[in-house]
């Protein structure tokens, strides 16, 4: 794998920026006072009122739409405080990235709540083996509607690429989990249940919006994505495109990333300087800092008459081949 070439694909596009601002998602919470102003999609018909005052289904979206632990629909204001900064440190460290590749985006946010924070918060891990047996049908059918909520908000305001810097593997739904089952067998095979059915709605969904370009991280477990099930890098669609992590120098492979023939590019990953919530500056490192190097880069790619939204991925195949 020549992973340099990978990563050079993406340095000669540096002027196809338009003057038209390209619509990006990113699937989880943002702290919006710590991004430009002109950065951030803002709903100018609604209000924080708890109502939804436009009429698109939506109630208070502002700068986007929200889930809480039980994978409903809440009000969000993409404020962060002293109180919840850790719930939008990671998505605004991801917006800071696209925005250092691309300044001239509007970001629009589809929140949720982590797996293992939901599971907390939820009392899902309270409930009896029997009982959390009893509801799993009930917390699938939820999670294919917030999945299906999330990507169709995205396709209603007509955007283009939507940034995934989150996962799932069967070995972790296995470990957050242990009223899964009484045995191990019983707790892999409700997992393993819980992991198929959190693919087969990200990819139905996937397949139901081609219009939109979905930029994932592939991991940061150093496996391969494939037999670790890791979900959704290990997703294969057109319009997917799978990210890995490059190490310091840009030469190799970065020792957490995941690899595996799923991932098309690699891009830089370690010591990545980001803006986190209230406007605090880190230096962070891993695959969930590379994808949306990519999801910056590639807003500069979907250029009118230039590149077909569909084809992005054979274009950078072919590109690739080609440096």
């Amino acid at each position: 794998m020549n992973y340099k070439s990978f990563f050079l694909l993406f340095a000669v596009k540096g002027s196809l920026l338009l003057s038209q601002k390209v619509k990006v998602g990113i699937w989880e919470r943002f702290d919006v006072n710590s991004l430009p102003k002109n950065s951030v999609y803002i709903n100018t018909k609604e209000s924080i009122n708890a109502k939804d005052d436009d009429g698109n289904g939506y109630v208070d979206d502002i700068h986007g739409i929200s889930f809480n632990e039980f994978e409903k629909l809440v009000p969000e204001t993409f404020v962060a405080n002293e109180g919840n900064q850790e719930d939008y440190d990671h998505g605004t460290a991801i917006a800071s990235v696209i925005l250092q590749q691309n300044p001239n985006v509007e970001l629009y946010g589809a929140g949720f709540v982590y797996t293992t924070e939901r599971l907390e918060k939820s009392g899902l891990l309270q409930l009896s083996v029997e009982e959390r047996i009893k509801q799993l049908p009930h917390e699938l059918e939820r999670m294919d509607q917030f999945i299906q909520q999330s990507i169709d908000y995205f396709s209603k305001n007509k955007i283009q690429l939507v940034n995934i810097s989150f996962g799932q593997t069967l070995e972790g739904i296995i470990e957050k989990n242990p009223n899964f089952g009484k045995n191990l067998e019983e707790r892999t095979q409700n997992s393993q249940k819980w992991t198929n059915s959190f693919k087969n709605s990200l990819e139905k969904n996937f397949k139901k919006h081609p219009e939109i370009t979905f930029v994932v991280a592939c991991g940061n477990d150093g496996k391969n994505i494939e037999t670790s099930q890791d979900v959704p890098a290990n997703i294969v669609l057109s319009n997917v495109i799978v990210v890995g992590g490059l190490d310091k120098d840009l030469k190799q492979r970065a020792d957490f990333s995941n690899e595996g023939k799923n991932i098309d590019v690699y891009a830089p990953s370690e010591d990545i300087a980001v803006t986190m919530a209230l406007n605090k500056k880190e230096t962070v490192s891993g695959v969930s800092v590379a994808a949306p190097y990519i999801t910056g880069k590639l807003s500069k790619l979907i250029v009118k008459n230039k590149v077909n939204k569909q084809n992005v991925k054979k274009i950078l195949e072919k590109e690739t081949s080609e440096h």
